[in-house]
């Protein structure tokens, strides 16, 4: 894929931020021969940027060689700095910068980490540059959240129920509280509850629509209406929700429940 001429110059910027961090395989590196399999995680790397961003500026953006997927590792880069080899991870616990000697090269490590944090930040429109050339593509995973926001409508429509009903019992209740000899305040609770309910309410709407509007996106998906991201991307954007809500007045709605 040929890179706009904007994003060429970005990949200048990185590199210069970058150095003297490169690739350890394009550069012959020399390690221990069980380097792959003995070098250890470092403490630097824990406060590494999402393994994600790290795969996307070194593989996709800077070239860099993946050594690919074996036993518990997604993907392994080899990179060098300052004549000594270590390794960009992305194992079964998280992602990690691994050295061949933890304890020695601690600092170094900081420094990879903080010149990596630095690059990722300035590479974000290499980022959104390839999210917006995918989303113009099929290839894509839309993830199914429906439980949960079905979940989430009905924990707020019971709490609604709740807090209507107890509403409803203490209606003609006052509670008169004395401050002093002279002084006196009533409060009825019934007000409270019911403008907490039509919180409450308005909440489980917005709830319903995020649940309806995510249910009709996978349908769409799922025959073949929306094909690429752009189109899931533009569906959404319409927030179908808002032509619904202003019908419904939330100041009654517990006689309509």
């Amino acid at each position: 894929m040929k890179l706009p001429d904007e994003i060429e110059k970005l990949k200048e910027k990185v590199e210069a931020i970058l150095d003297p961090i490169s690739s350890a395989i394009d550069k012959g590196t020399k390690a221990d021969k069980n380097f792959l399999f003995s070098a250890v995680r470092t403490d630097a790397g824990r406060s590494l940027p999402p393994y994600y961003l790290v795969y996307f500026l070194f593989v996709d953006f800077l070239g860099y060689k993946n050594l690919g997927q074996f036993e518990k590792v997604s993907w392994s880069v080899p990179i060098d700095y300052n004549g000594t080899a270590y390794l960009l991870e992305h194992r079964k616990l998280g992602m990690g910068l691994f050295a061949g000697d933890k304890q020695s090269r601690e600092s170094e490590c900081q420094e990879i980490v903080k010149k990596i944090s630095k690059a990722v930040k300035v590479a974000q429109p290499y980022f959104e540059w390839i999210a917006n050339e995918a989303a113009k593509h099929a290839d894509l995973n839309v993830l199914n959240h429906s439980l949960r926001l079905h979940e989430r409508y009905l924990f707020l429509t019971n709490k609604y129920q709740e807090k209507i009903e107890e509403a409803k019992s203490r209606k003609d209740e006052i509670i008169r509280t004395e401050y002093s000899s002279n002084s006196w305040g009533i409060e009825m609770p019934y007000y409270r509850l019911k403008n907490e309910a039509e919180w409450l309410a308005i909440s489980a709407i917005d709830a319903f629509y995020s649940f309806t509007e995510h249910v009709f996106i996978h349908a769409a998906i799922l025959k073949g209406l929306l094909v690429t991201g752009e189109d899931v991307a533009n569906l959404a954007d319409k927030d179908w929700g808002s032509k619904f809500k202003s019908c419904l007045d939330v100041t009654d709605i517990d006689q309509r429940h």
